[in-house]
């Protein structure tokens, strides 16, 4: 059951604290929202069940990092959307190795002839797999499967941004293979985004600096 603290998500575990609620990111928020990702055709159904409305006006708002002068505001608790009650919940299955990332992971493949397959028909199953995960109705998956974003109509380039993309959604709850994955292809493209430049000028490391021994 989930009465002890060890059998239940830990998700929900560092949520228990109310005074410092989880957050969605400008990451996730940007790259499901048509009106901000067009050329995906990013209605994504997932979006409302990722993420709660901003209780200030009911829009759907990431939060941004490194939130310096003049960009506090952005960070009052009515402002963000906060997590989804769905993925709170202490009994909430922790993902691993999901169906949505084998899936995805053979599109790639056929999408770069290593191997013969339907690239499209993976990556539309690696969509599917996911949503059916997170329990979508039947409409909403076929809708959005049926949209643009459910297509690999494009150039190889195009097709990889969007496979890729996916899959990084697929990754929710899963920070450190949502990281690799960026790291690795470079997709999504708006990939966080921080008020203040920082230590790195405003760009995301992809990779760990070289030790001193190294320069030696």
């Amino acid at each position: 059951g989930t009465t002890h603290n060890s059998n239940r998500h830990p998700m929900f575990n560092e949520n228990i604290n109310a005074l410092n609620p989880f957050a969605c990111t400008n990451t996730m928020v940007y790259n499901m929202r048509e009106v901000t990702a067009p050329d995906l055709d990013m209605d994504d159904p997932r979006l409302t069940l990722y993420c709660k409305p901003a209780p200030r006006d009911g829009a759907y708002r990431g939060r941004i990092l490194n939130a310096g002068d003049g960009f506090r505001w952005f960070h009052t608790n009515d402002n963000v959307s906060r997590l989804g009650d769905r993925l709170l919940q202490a009994d909430q299955p922790s993902k691993i190795l999901t169906h949505a990332e084998v899936e995805f992971n053979k599109a790639e493949i056929y999408l770069a002839g290593l191997a013969s397959g339907d690239a499209e028909a993976a990556y539309q199953a690696g969509m599917r797999a996911d949503m059916e995960f997170y329990e979508l109705d039947e409409s909403e998956i076929s809708a959005f499967l049926a949209s643009s974003a459910g297509s690999l109509s494009g150039d190889e380039e195009e097709n990889l941004r969007k496979i890729s993309s996916q899959r990084w959604l697929s990754f929710y709850d899963q920070p450190t293979e949502g990281f690799n994955e960026w790291r690795r292809t470079g997709y999504p493209t708006t990939y966080l985004y921080a008020a203040q430049e920082g230590h790195t000028n405003g760009r995301k490391p992809r990779r760990l600096t070289y030790p001193t021994s190294e320069y030696d």
